[in-house]
């Protein structure tokens, strides 16, 4: 790209169509190992889990005796053990939501209600599940399983790192007073959405006369922004899988995100989709709302407002070309 041109929406999208994005994106990986890989070197997540079901057999013969200090005992034991660290991964935890309980819920309870609560499920624990559990054999991969069922939960930052390594890769520095100088040293970006850099990015937003309508009317900021020369891109970043739900609503904020249109030159919308979804709703004989969705995106990019709308690869291209000054 030569200097002071800019990259082609439509040659971005194209690039991005011919790039699909992966089926596994290492990006958003969300290993975290509670166990062991030596059984008889076990955690403490893994001792606290065998106590507790030690002490729930335990529980269960004090019961049949009608021992009902032992039982006490016993609870209060549990409950110590209940303590620890992931313990939300146990068998006698993940019980807890059979009953309409869990464990947050159970963080909640004051003493008095965890000691009865504890008592009750149990002996539902022990008539429906602990038996039945023994005679298949009790294990420590459960633990491990239930952790990765629980993996959507720990996306966190997830999408955020992602575009924020992309940018770091093209040579983009993190730098949260960029927005507050016309004297541009490096490429620079921010997160507008974290309140530390919401001013500078709104005096700069006002600077250049830039309205941001579809932001101001969700009353949000956008996900990223960054600098390039005199040049100021703003980027919203939505990672899709799979139709239905609230997808549909943020395919169409994307949609609305590159329509818009500034009276400052220097202001190009960047509308970043990554995930399996980009995939089916960029194929070429998709036919229904996702059709029309399509050739939304695609008749907003050849309408010449300078905007774009990416996958991954679309997005590493695009920085590549604004970086790209050679004559």
């Amino acid at each position: 790209m030569s200097k002071g041109s800019l990259p082609d929406p439509e040659s971005i999208l194209r690039h991005s169509i011919e790039n699909p994005e992966p089926p596994l994106d290492p990006a958003y990986g969300r290993e975290d190992m509670v166990i062991t890989s030596d059984p008889s070197k076990p955690n403490q997540l893994m001792t606290a889990n065998r106590a507790i079901l030690d002490l729930i057999t335990a529980y269960g013969v004090a019961a049949r005796r009608n021992d009902q200090s032992f039982c006490g005992k016993c609870v209060a034991e549990i409950e110590s053990e209940l303590e620890t660290p992931k313990i939300n991964n146990s068998e006698f935890a993940c019980f807890w939501v059979v009953n309409d309980t869990s464990y947050s819920v159970y963080k909640r309870m004051t003493p008095t209600e965890r000691h009865v609560f504890l008592h009750e499920v149990i002996r539902r624990y022990l008539a429906n599940r602990h038996t039945l559990y023994l005679g298949h054999g009790y294990s420590a991969t459960t633990l491990q399983v239930n952790s990765d069922s629980f993996a959507h939960k720990r996306s966190g930052n997830l999408a955020r790192q992602k575009v924020g390594k992309l940018l770091q890769e093209a040579q983009f520095q993190h730098d949260k007073l960029f927005l507050q100088t016309g004297q541009i040293r490096h490429a620079q970006y921010i997160m507008p959405d974290k309140k530390v850099y919401a001013q500078a990015y709104a005096g700069m937003m006002d600077k250049l006369g830039a309205k941001s309508t579809l932001m101001k009317s969700l009353d949000k900021k956008p996900d990223f922004a960054f600098r390039f020369g005199d040049r100021l891109w703003i980027v919203e970043h939505k990672h899709m899988k799979e139709f239905g739900g609230g997808q549909d609503k943020q395919i169409t904020e994307l949609i609305q995100f590159i329509k818009q249109h500034e009276p400052s030159a220097v202001v190009s919308y960047v509308a970043f989709m990554d995930g399996i979804l980009f995939n089916h709703l960029m194929a070429s004989k998709k036919k229904g709302k996702a059709g029309k969705q399509r050739t939304s995106i695609c008749d907003t990019i050849t309408s010449g407002l300078s905007n774009y709308f990416v996958n991954t690869a679309g997005f590493r291209l695009l920085l590549r070309e604004i970086t790209d000054t050679s004559e």
